[in-house]
């Protein structure tokens, strides 16, 4: 967010007000779905939308690029932002899908031990 809020006023004036700005909420929706994620038990969709947005981030950066309105190295650096930003979401997607995966593997180990007990019970008797 503070590198987005140091290119845009650099930016000549009818990019500033029109592309720069909806990068900068752009960025700032990113901001806010971190916050609910962290919030969510079920991040999964918020972390999808996640990652639609920083794709958005992407090409506003290119657009904003390839029309001169910010230079190639500030581009580089977003676009380093932007990767970075995708692989810790795909990094948090992936350490969350495991935690459903674990109890899943509990409740067929708890109905296997079930199954055990009242085979041995019939057995038993």
């Amino acid at each position: 967010m503070l590198l987005c809020a140091q290119i845009t006023p650099n930016m000549p004036r009818h990019f500033r007000y029109s592309l720069g700005e909806n990068l900068q909420k752009k960025v700032m929706e990113i901001l806010l779905l971190i916050y609910r994620a962290n919030r969510n038990s079920s991040k999964t969709e918020i972390l999808e939308q996640m990652a639609g947005i920083v794709v958005e981030v992407k090409v506003y950066t290119r657009l904003l690029t390839d029309l001169k309105a910010i230079s190639d190295s500030k581009y580089v650096e977003m676009i380093e932002l932007a990767e970075s930003i995708s692989k810790q979401i795909s990094a948090w997607k992936k350490s969350s899908e495991p935690k459903a995966s674990s109890r899943n593997a509990r409740v067929s180990k708890v109905t296997a031990l079930d199954r055990v007990q009242s085979q041995f019970n019939k057995n038993a008797i």
